[in-house]
């Protein structure tokens, strides 16, 4: 296979890590080479790098293709310019702590650092997102993870950042807290004694269960107060959602999206179409800008 387009995308969770190749020019994910694996967030470093190289060079030989170029898109905090790890206090991948895993990668690959890039998660989301959806250039565009944590980005003639807004106060803490799997879990188990996942309570919910679908409707309730003055701020036009949470969206989306109207804003709403994917996009493009291949 030509190298000459194509980049190792790269997406890190909580719990696992996939990668596949991109080629650039055609905004895409090269068929069958996706790979992924279940990763011990909680594990050494040695572990979990030992994961990610793997996962990088299983995908590279399904693709017959030598390693060139390789994109990460990585949940923060993260020195994403020169590859350091910043994540502490977060319960995950806290034993990568102040790691050069920029200069681990090259030394194992063989490239030079600036041929591995990294990108925050939820940005790389929202521009793989916007890349491949029918969006005009201009159009103000917000993007959300709803997982194991609150991810947040804007994209804007062709350009996407991250917003961060997990981390802006809320409540007693910080919104992250509020809107991501951990909250449900915790929040079901401390009514209940069963502390199930998203899943369980989105099958429970289903079912009728009144606790669920009050935690769902708490969850509306929160994700509106959020999302409303970072609409108004930016006077966004569409919202992209994704993560695992955004599965369950009969449960709290049109509750949210009410809340909203209520307060004069009236946003389009959409799920994400390519999924955990978007962000194997979106952080591919950091070797191609978006308007060099739009």
């Amino acid at each position: 296979m030509d190298n000459k387009n194509i980049v190792v995308g790269v997406d890190v969770g909580g719990s696992h890590i996939t990668a596949a190749l991109v080629d650039i020019n055609s905004r895409s994910l090269i068929e069958g080479t996706t790979v992924r694996k279940a990763v011990d967030s909680k594990g050494s470093a040695a572990e979990i790098l030992s994961v990610w190289k793997a996962v990088i060079k299983d995908t590279s030989m399904i693709g017959g293709c030598s390693i060139k170029r390789i994109a990460f898109a990585m949940p923060g905090p993260f020195n994403y310019e020169n590859g350091i790890s910043l994540i502490k206090g977060v319960d995950k991948y806290e034993s990568l702590y102040g790691m050069n895993i920029k200069k681990e990668l090259a030394d194992c690959f063989n490239i030079q650092d600036d041929q591995i890039l990294f990108r925050n998660d939820a940005e790389a989301f929202l521009h793989g997102e916007v890349a491949v959806g029918d969006f005009d250039i201009t159009d103000k565009i917000l993007g959300f993870t709803l997982g194991t944590g609150f991810g947040s980005a804007y994209s804007y003639q062709g350009d996407t950042r991250d917003l961060g807004i997990g981390l802006l106060p809320f409540k007693e803490t910080i919104a992250d807290d509020y809107l991501t799997t951990r909250w449900f879990r915790n929040m079901y188990g401390t009514k209940t004694g069963q502390f199930n996942n998203v899943q369980q309570i989105s099958q429970l919910a289903q079912e009728g269960d009144d606790t669920a679908l009050q935690l769902f409707n708490e969850f509306a309730d929160n994700l509106a107060e959020v999302l409303g003055k970072q609409i108004k701020e930016i006077d966004a036009v569409h919202i992209i959602l994704g993560g695992n949470i955004s599965k369950a969206q009969e449960f709290f989306l049109p509750r949210t999206q009410y809340q909203l109207n209520q307060e004069g804003i009236f946003p389009q709403f959409y799920l994400a179409k390519l999924g955990e994917q978007s962000a194997i996009v979106g952080s591919a493009y950091l070797f191609a800008p978006l308007f060099d291949v739009i």
